[in-house]
């Protein structure tokens, strides 16, 4: 796809660094000054806009790694992986402020987008990573939604902590 008169649907999860080439791409129109007419969808998490690729219901997709994989191994053949960056996660867990040390997590609760989504994957690595387990260590991991209801989450206090882009972990540091 992608030719000189095209009408390609591109679906993206987040407005995050991650995706700052094909908006940057969007905003100096140079997909339109090639004769491609992309239409952008936000779709708030990888493991809802995989279903969407699919179904063929968008063309492209920036997907979670994992999300991709996943699929390949239940049959989904036809999914082509055009990059990605192995070695960083581009978002963080932001807490409580009482909340100082790993182990202060135990008990508590975190928010993700979607289950199986890049934040649910890179949370509970990390998890591991610092010796906990959710069931164990009595950590209740709750889907949230998009950024949007993530930081609204946090805020009011129904969360504890949740994973944040980058973009909005710099805002959220600001709120406490």
């Amino acid at each position: 796809n992608g030719r000189a008169g095209d009408v390609v649907r591109l679906a993206f999860s987040s407005f995050s660094a991650t995706n700052a080439g094909f908006l940057a791409a969007i905003e100096e129109k140079l997909f339109k000054k090639r004769g491609i007419e992309l239409i952008p969808i936000y779709i708030a998490s990888s493991s809802i806009a995989l279903p969407a690729v699919l179904t063929r219901e968008v063309d492209f997709a920036t997907l979670s790694g994992e999300a991709a994989v996943r699929a390949y191994h239940q049959g989904a053949r036809s999914l082509a992986v055009i990059g990605t960056q192995l070695d960083k996660f581009t978002f963080s867990l932001y807490t409580k402020p009482e909340i100082k040390i790993p182990q202060d997590l135990g008990g508590k609760i975190l928010g993700v987008s979607r289950f199986g989504g890049s934040f649910d994957i890179s949370l509970r690595y990390g998890l591991q990573h610092v010796g906990l387990d959710p069931k164990r260590d009595n950590i209740t991991v709750v889907q949230v939604g998009g950024m949007a209801e993530i930081m609204a989450s946090l805020t009011s206090g129904k969360l504890d902590g949740a994973m944040l882009l980058s973009v909005y972990a710099f805002r959220g540091k600001e709120m406490g």
